[in-house]
């Protein structure tokens, strides 16, 4: 007999093979739904490297639907307790496992001291690693941050310094492979490690990138701003040369901007429409799944702290007080008052943010029940 309606076993399927796929799936899904982190680890995965990226990914060839940009998205899928149950064997979650916290000072000039160029250079020397993921200024593009294969010390001292623009460091992942390293360190914000971690422990075959990452080095962060904000406010508005800006850094409420001798100061509230909204669901300050986590609070000037979760990472801040290329300090928990308050900030309003996403897609009769 002929059908006369649609049966629920036919809508279940019209349904499904309606879904999207492939690309379109990571933007139905992540992108659109402004959930983008900006890691580019999907640009690494594509095997038709027909994924690119400005400020969020794109298509840029034809898609063969493989869907691994969506399987190896951190924002697509990321059981963050059971990732660093994963990654160190215990879950304590706020600021992570920690084996020693230290202010650090180093003989190398940087961001808040120079630590993570010390800690690549004396890595690369030992052997222990054969390149790093960094990210450097844009030559053609003031300020403008760009991910670079380091593999020299020379490279890594160019690379120096903190960009608050989004730079796809993992995107580089492939390059780093063909290359033929083994041992990277990657270094990037809580979200590059959270793709990092995820490629380790819940790998997709035919996107094998995990294997060159030995190291991970996450850099305090409370939130990311879109390049246009920087040639909007920062060029326009406050008539500051790009071109000329030595060194950027976020102290309390303000941005503040280095053009030679001078600082100018911008309020961080006046810059917030700039913000990377997929930065609003992040809940992770120090990089929960890094081996070396480092950040500027709680150190005096000129001196980072410095989180180390394992024994190894431990050990090679020794060496390299050994060597004289590094003073340290242990820091206690008491001695973290801002640390700990921005963690706690930052997964409060991660909380609040992803559950107005949520009410914001359930069925009208659901919404007040999800409070």
């Amino acid at each position: 007999m002929e059908k006369t309606a649609i049966e629920k076993s036919d809508l279940a399927e019209l349904l499904w093979e309606s879904r999207e796929e492939g690309f379109t799936a990571l933007e139905h899904e992540v992108i659109y739904r402004e959930l983008c982190s900006g890691c580019g680890l999907c640009v690494a995965a594509c095997p038709e490297d027909v994924i690119g990226f400005t400020e969020y990914p794109k298509l840029i060839g034809k898609c063969t639907n493989c869907g691994y940009c969506l399987m190896v998205c951190p924002r697509s899928f990321l059981p963050k307790d059971e990732l660093e149950e994963k990654t160190f064997g215990s879950s304590p979650g706020g600021t992570g496992v920690i084996e020693g916290v230290y202010s650090v000072k180093s003989k190398d000039k940087g961001q808040d001291g120079g630590f993570v160029t010390s800690l690549l250079k004396f890595m690369l020397k030992k052997g222990r690693i054969d390149g790093a993921v960094v990210s450097q200024i844009d030559p053609e593009k003031a300020w403008k941050p760009l991910p670079k294969v380091a593999t020299s010390a020379k490279e890594i001292e160019a690379a120096a310094g903190s960009r608050y623009s989004t730079s796809p460091n993992l995107s580089v992942l492939k390059e780093a492979k063909n290359k033929g390293l083994k041992k990277l360190a990657v270094v990037g914000t809580p979200c590059h490690i959270d793709g990092a971690a995820k490629l380790k422990h819940y790998p997709v075959e035919g996107a094998e990138l995990a294997s060159v990452i030995s190291t991970t080095v996450s850099v305090f962060c409370k939130s990311n701003f879109i390049y246009p904000m920087l040639e909007e406010v920062l060029s326009k508005k406050e008539g500051i040369d790009l071109a000329k800006v030595s060194k950027m850094d976020i102290k309390g409420k303000n941005l503040l901007v280095y053009e030679g001798d001078s600082e100018k100061k911008i309020l961080l509230k006046d810059i917030r429409a700039y913000e990377r909204l997929g930065c609003k669901i992040c809940d992770d300050f120090t990089g929960r799944f890094s081996d070396f986590a480092v950040g500027s609070v709680d150190s005096p000037a000129a001196s980072s702290t410095v989180i180390v979760r394992t024994k190894e990472a431990a050990k090679v801040l020794k060496d390299m007080e050994k060597e004289g290329l590094i003073e340290l300090k242990e820091i206690t928990g008491e001695d973290l008052p801002v640390l700990n308050k921005l963690t706690e900030i930052k997964r409060k309003r991660a909380r609040k943010e992803a559950a107005a996403i949520v009410r914001s897609e359930l069925p009208m009769p659901l919404k007040f029940l999800w409070e």
